[in-house]
C-alpha cells in the first residue's frame, strides 16, 4: 500500500515503526515537538513544529546528501510518503561549498568537498539538466578568465628528474618518459588491463589469482608483482588508475581491479565538469521541493528496532522527540562506522557486519590557496600540478588544480592531499603546512607577482570531520575477498536486511565515490521501494 497516513494518535497500540527522536529528557510524549528548521537555505521544506509526536510514513530516509535527496525526489513523484533525517546541521554530507566573498553570489563559490562530474556520469548529468543547473569545463569561466592558451595550457608534473611540462593526447596527460620507462609503462598497462578483464564486476573472486591480488596492496601489486619498483615515474602514473583518498600501500589490489572492471576498464581521457554555483546548490534546490515538515536536521539515528507487535521497524533518533512509523528505512550516504554505531534489533546479518568492519575510509584534505588573480595563467600554465615526494617510500601522486570560481573574482589553486601525505600535513602547524604547499606551488610554477604573495587559505580535512571521518571507502589488503558476500548484497542489491536499505557513493559499484554513484544508488533504491510498496 502506497501512502500511509502522515499522523496517528498517541494512544494507538502496537506502533509498526517508531522513529524516535530522543531528547535530553528520557520521556517521549504525544506533545513533543519535531525539529524546528534552523537554517534558511532549505526554506520551508525542512518543516516547522508538529503537534503530534507520532507520524506514519512509507519510508524513513537517514541522510540528506545526493543519495537521500534523490530517493526523496523519486518517492515524492510516486506519491510515496517519507521523512528525511540528517545528523548534521546542514544538508549535503561530503558536498560543501565556500562563498569566497561572503556576499551570497553563487558564482563566487568554490568546492571544499566533492566537485567533479565526468561525461560518463549520466545519473548526475541528467538530474542537473532536469533541475536547470549549468555545467562548465575547467578554464571556461567568464570571458576575461579563460586561459590565454585556449584551455590547452601545459600541466606540470614532478618526476625524479625534476618538474616537467606535460602535453595532452586524445584527452590524456602524456608525461615525458625515457625509452626504457615508456616500454615499462606499456607493458605494465597491458598486464593490468588483462587482470581487469579477468576480474568480472559481479564475480571478481573468479579471477584465478583473486586471493593473491587481495593479499597484495595496490602498491605491492605494481612495484613487486609487475616489477615497477625500478621505475618510480611509471609506477606513479599507473597507480593513478586506482585513485583513492588513501596511500596505495593501504588499498587491496583486487579492490582496484574490481572497481576498474565495474567502470569499464582503465580510465581514459574524459571531459570533466564543475557545477555553476557549486554542487551544494542543486541539493538546496531538491530540499526546497520537499513536502512540508519532511526534512529534519540535527537528527541522528541511534537505533533501528523491530516492533514486537508488527513486522515493521522501530527507529530511535537522538536529540528531538518525534516518533515516526515507517515500512522501510534507507541509510543514505552514511559512512560504515556510523552504521555500525546504530543499535539494530535484530542484529544485521553477519556478512553485512563483516563488510562494514572491512571497509576503511581514506584520509583526504582539500587545501585551497586563494589569490587575487590566477597569476599562473599569465605564465602559460593551467594550474594543474601532479607531484610526488620522492623522499617518501610510497610514491603516491598528489594533485593541485585551478579551482577559481566561475565569477573570476579570485584565482584559486586547490591541492588534494591524501593518505600518508595528508597525515604528515596533519602533524604540522598551519604555518608549516602553508609553507610546505606554497613552496611546492612556487617550485612548480615560479613565484607570483607582488599582489599575490600572501594568499588566503581555505581548507577542509575530511578525515577530521566528525560525521564523515574521511572520504571514499576502500578495502585494505585481505579484506575484499572475505567481505564479498556482504559486498554483493550491499553494492548490487542495496540491502542491509529485509526492509533496511542502503545507498550512497561509497556503496556504488559504478562511479564509486562520486556524486553520480550517490544519485544512481539512490534512484535504484527508490525504484525498488516503489515496486515493493505497490505490490503490498
Amino acid at each position: 500500500m502506497v501512502g500511509l497516513p502522515t499522523a496517528r494518535s498517541c494512544g494507538l497500540p502496537g506502533l509498526a515503526l517508531l522513529l524516535a527522536l530522543a531528547s535530553a529528557t528520557p520521556d517521549v510524549t504525544c506533545t513533543s515537538r519535531s525539529l524546528l528548521q534552523k537554517h534558511s537555505d532549505v526554506g520551508a521544506a525542512a518543516g516547522a513544529l508538529q503537534a503530534a509526536a507520532y507520524s506514519a510514513v512509507d519510508v524513513a530516509i537517514v541522510g540528506a546528501g545526493y543519495a537521500g535527496l534523490s530517493i526523496a525526489r523519486e518517492l515524492q513523484k510516486a506519491n510515496v510518503s517519507f521523512r528525511l533525517f540528517e545528523a548534521r546541521h546542514r544538508i549535503g554530507g561530503r558536498i560543501l561549498d565556500e562563498d569566497l566573498n561572503k556576499q551570497g553570489k553563487a558564482d563566487d563559490v568554490i568546492e571544499l568537498g566533492g566537485q567533479w562530474l565526468h561525461d560518463t556520469h549520466t545519473g548526475v548529468l541528467s538530474l542537473l539538466k532536469d533541475l536547470g543547473f549549468e555545467l562548465y569545463e575547467p578554464g571556461q569561466q567568464l570571458g576575461s578568465q579563460k586561459f590565454p592558451c585556449g584551455g590547452t595550457c601545459p600541466e606540470r608534473v614532478s618526476t625524479s628528474r625534476g618538474w616537467l611540462n606535460t602535453s595532452s593526447m586524445h584527452g590524456r596527460m602524456v608525461v615525458p618518459m625515457t625509452m626504457e620507462e615508456s616500454t615499462a609503462f606499456e607493458e605494465a598497462l597491458a598486464a593490468v588491463t588483462e587482470d581487469i578483464s579477468n576480474t568480472p564486476c559481479t564475480e571478481p573472486l573468479s579471477h584465478p589469482k583473486a586471493k593473491l591480488f587481495d593479499s597484495l596492496s595496490y602498491s605491492a601489486y605494481l612495484r613487486e608483482y609487475h616489477k615497477l619498483d625500478a621505475f618510480p615515474n611509471v609506477y606513479s602514473k599507473v597507480a593513478d588508475q586506482c585513485l583513492e583518498a588513501e596511500a596505495a600501500k593501504n588499498v587491496s589490489a583486487l579492490h582496484c581491479l574490481w572497481k576498474a572492471s565495474c567502470n569499464g576498464g582503465l580510465r581514459t581521457g574524459s571531459v570533466q565538469y564543475r557545477v555553476r554555483g557549486g554542487p551544494q546548490a542543486p541539493l538546496q534546490h531538491l530540499a526546497a521541493q520537499l513536502p512540508h515538515a519532511a526534512l529534519h536536521l540535527d537528527a541522528s539515528v541511534s537505533a533501528i528496532k523491530q516492533s514486537k507487535e508488527h513486522r515493521e521497524l522501530k527507529v530511535l533518533v537522538t536529540n528531538t522527540s518525534v516518533e515516526v512509523l515507517a515500512r522501510h528505512v534507507v541509510l543514505a550516504g552514511l559512512p560504515p562506522r556510523q552504521i555500525l554505531g546504530i543499535q539494530f534489533e535484530p542484529n544485521l546479518p553477519e556478512e553485512v557486519v563483516k563488510l562494514l568492519h572491512g571497509l576503511s575510509l581514506g584520509s583526504i584534505r582539500k587545501y585551497s590557496l586563494v589569490y587575487k588573480t590566477p597569476w599562473w595563467r599569465a605564465k602559460g600554465y593551467s594550474g594543474s600540478l601532479r607531484y610526488v615526494n620522492y623522499s617518501l617510500p610510497s610514491f603516491d601522486a598528489q594533485r593541485c588544480f585551478d579551482n577559481s570560481p566561475y565569477s573570476g573574482s579570485h584565482g584559486v589553486l586547490t591541492c588534494m592531499t591524501t593518505g600518508d601525505v595528508n597525515r604528515g600535513l596533519e602533524s604540522l602547524s598551519k604555518e608549516a603546512r602553508f609553507e610546505t604547499l606554497q613552496g611546492m606551488v612556487q617550485e612548480a610554477l615560479g613565484p607570483p607577482g607582488k599582489e599575490d604573495r600572501s594568499p588566503r587559505v581555505v581548507e577542509k580535512d575530511w578525515s577530521e570531520d566528525a560525521r564523515s571521518g574521511g572520504a571514499n571507502v576502500f578495502y585494505s589488503p585481505g579484506a575484499f575477498a572475505s567481505s564479498w558476500p556482504g559486498t554483493s548484497k550491499v553494492f548490487f542489491h542495496h540491502l542491509l536486511d529485509k526492509s533496511i536499505w542502503i545507498a550512497g557513493a561509497d556503496y556504488s559499484s559504478t562511479s564509486h565515490g562520486y556524486m553520480d554513484g550517490a544519485i544512481r544508488t539512490g534512484q535504484a533504491v527508490a525504484k525498488l521501494l516503489v515496486q515493493k510498496l505497490r505490490a503490498s
